[in-house]
């Protein structure tokens, strides 16, 4: 009888014991499991909430360079115009040339609508009277052109309308005439387009004299961000202007126009006020408000990306699944290890379970005892292996979760679905990482160059500082820019008008004629050339190892709405990576824009020099002929004066002889 109870006994404390291990181990692996999700959603989150700012800040930045084009034009015209505020200066030009300006800029910028400018009364050449009621002006001459290109494309001149309005429609003059600042008024409709007005006020010494103005059609900017997919589509985005209107609404066309109030943004009364950038979590939904300006103006703009959070977590609630499944499919190996060995537990399995309990508690400094029986002992190895499989998830997540990517969890074999599954976690967040730090890359630096651009204004030395920061920027070793030498229509040829480099010899003659050489032949083409595999014949690298072949050749044409302004050349002992290519290319196609833009400008003081010459050639004619006019006119007084002489002497001697002959004795026999 003892012995029958102390048999049972032994089996009900060993099943019992049994249980305590197999909950607390099943326990154990769904804290662990779980506490990996929940860190890595965290992460998963926030990096979403750093590659959103980044995205809305490129989208933004895109849309600013288009508008802050504009006011390039508008500010370079306004300075050009800027002769005529003063009684004495020598820059003044004619209605009929600043006309002509408006026109060679509509045409040099095909995505303009209309160039226009409108002068107080008698503000630019002081005769408005000589003009009343013809082409482009009022019935008083004012002078107010606006050159627009109609729907055959051809360019006509309308006198603009409604600029002395106060109630709204007249905000693209009244505005900027009482601020004194460039603006940009809109955006609304006009003729079916939706457009906005970009306008600069022409000042000296803080007097209002008038604006110059364009319009630019923003209408392509909603199928641009239909166009974005942004999480697969799943981002929503909208572009909100400075008096609230809607520019934008990513698959909502209806909404364009009206005001942000209909899109029941949350919190976007708060975001409109503030000049810092948000990101918040309202409803299961990321919402991301980045503000921003055009230019110089005063005028905020608002850019907002709302993403559910379900998209952002989509990635990590896949791998997390197949975390849990790992941690399934580990649970049941052990419940059947448990199982196996449950006929052959012993006493020492309270010493497990004692140590299982501490693993429960978060305990992982379990080390393995000194157990006779074999049994056991495999149990123990068994746990022990558990235990660091655990640890070594746990680190690796740790790690992962502030930003190490390099930690990886050991694979145990070909069917270890749960390392798998952490590692391929790792691997698409180390290329979400390095995308984004490419990204960050990219628009940093065409931030940087396009600062540079904005402030040049000679080509030979804008082109010198842009070649100089690229080839130190990119780690380059040599760098020629040539331009295209267009100033004799008969003989264009690309000029060298800067370089960068260790050994100057490959270019001592800055003439490269049309399809010469690599550079020749990427401007014929207008495409890039990257070869890796180098002509002996080419530039030698010279440095402190002696004169070496480079290890790549870049060409890159200067191309901006299909012309090409000229070509860049770059060389280096390392190969160059794609998004450096790309950055190049898309630095290029800025460059062009600059340069055209920089040619217009010189191209338009020529003809401004030329034209004040020639005045000043008429004015000189004029006086000459005046002059001789003046000669004239007295010369033909004096014979005047002679002429009533002789008629009056012809006369006397007429009297002289009737009296004589009249008397009929002094009529001679």
């Amino acid at each position: 009888m003892a012995s029958f109870l102390k048999k049972n006994n032994s089996i009900s404390f060993k099943i019992s014991l049994s249980l305590v291990v197999l909950t607390a181990c099943s326990i154990l692996v769904i804290f662990l499991v779980g506490h990996s999700i929940y860190t890595f959603k965290k992460s998963n989150i926030r990096f979403a909430e750093n590659n959103t700012i980044l995205a809305a800040r490129d989208y933004a930045n895109l849309f600013k360079s288009t508008m802050e084009d504009a006011l390039i034009i508008t500010n370079t015209l306004s300075k050009q115009l800027l002769g005529n505020t003063s009684e004495t200066s020598t820059l003044k030009v004619s209605r009929e040339i600043a006309n002509e300006v408006l026109i060679q800029v509509l045409i040099q910028n095909k995505w303009l609508l209309g160039t226009w400018t409108i002068w107080e009364p008698n503000a630019f050449d002081g005769n408005d009277s000589l003009f009343a009621s013809t082409d482009c002006h009022d019935s008083t001459g004012r002078f107010i052109p606006y050159w627009v290109r109609g729907e055959d494309g051809k360019i006509h001149c309308e006198a603009v309308a409604y600029y002395e309005d106060q109630d709204g429609d007249g905000d693209f003059y009244q505005l900027p005439k009482k601020g004194k600042k460039e603006m940009i008024v809109g955006p609304f409709y006009y003729n079916g387009i939706f457009m906005v007005s970009i306008v600069t006020p022409i000042l000296k010494d803080d007097k209002f004299y008038g604006v110059v103005g364009c319009d630019v059609s923003i209408g392509w900017i909603q199928n641009w961000v239909d166009s974005v997919k942004f999480y697969n589509g799943k981002g929503i985005i909208n572009i909100i202007a400075a008096d609230g209107t809607i520019v934008a609404a990513q698959g909502r066309k209806e909404l364009v126009g009206k005001k942000v109030e209909v899109l029941h943004l949350a919190h976007i009364d708060k975001w409109r006020k503030s000049e810092k950038t948000g990101v918040f979590i309202v409803n299961d939904t990321l919402f991301t408000y980045v503000p921003f300006y055009i230019g110089q103006t005063d005028q905020q703009w608002l850019l907002n990306i709302a993403v559910p959070i379900e998209v952002l977590t989509a990635e990590a609630d896949e791998e997390m699944a197949k975390l849990l499944i790992g941690g399934i499919i580990l649970l049941i190996a052990f419940v059947y290890i448990v199982n196996y060995f449950l006929k052959k537990l012993v006493k020492p399995i309270k010493a497990i379970t004692i140590s299982a309990d501490k693993v429960l508690l978060g305990n992982l400094n379990y080390k393995s005892m000194n157990i006779d029986s074999a049994e056991i002992k495999q149990l123990d190895e068994v746990f022990s292996k558990l235990v660091a499989f655990l640890k070594d998830i746990t680190k690796v997540c740790t790690a992962v979760a502030n930003g190490d990517f390099t930690q990886r969890v050991c694979i145990r074999s070909e069917k270890d679905e749960l390392g798998k599954s952490v590692n391929q976690m790792i691997e698409n967040l180390k290329k979400a990482a390095e995308e984004d730090k490419i990204r960050s890359w990219v628009t940093e630096g065409l931030a940087k160059f396009g600062n540079i651009l904005r402030a040049g204004r000679d080509i030979k030395k804008l082109s010198e500082d842009i070649l100089s920061n690229l080839v130190k920027d990119l780690e380059l070793n040599q760098g020629w820019m040539f331009l295209l030498n267009d100033s004799d229509a008969n003989d264009e040829y690309l000029e060298l008008v800067a370089c960068y480099a260790y050994d100057r010899k490959k270019f001592l003659k800055k003439r490269v004629e049309i399809g010469e050489g690599l550079a020749g032949q990427c401007y014929l083409e207008k495409s890039t050339i990257y070869l890796t595999k180098i002509p002996d014949d080419y530039a030698k690298i010279k440095s402190g190892l002696g004169d070496c072949s480079p290890s790549c050749v870049l060409i890159v044409p200067l191309k901006f709405n299909d012309k090409v302004e000229g070509v860049m050349e770059l060389a280096s002992y390392n190969k160059l990576k794609e998004h450096e290519i790309a950055f190049v290319e898309k630095l290029a196609e800025n460059i062009a824009s600059t340069i055209s833009n920089l040619k217009v400008n010189e191209r338009t003081k020529v003809l401004l020099n030329i034209t004040q010459t020639q005045a000043e050639e008429i004015r000189v004619q004029k006086e000459e002929m005046l002059q001789k006019m003046e000669d004239l006119r007295a010369a033909y007084e004096e014979i005047k004066n002679k002429e009533q002489e002789y008629l009056q002497q012809i006369a006397h001697l007429r009297q002289e002889l009737e009296r004589r002959y009249s008397d009929k004795s002094n009529i001679p026999v």
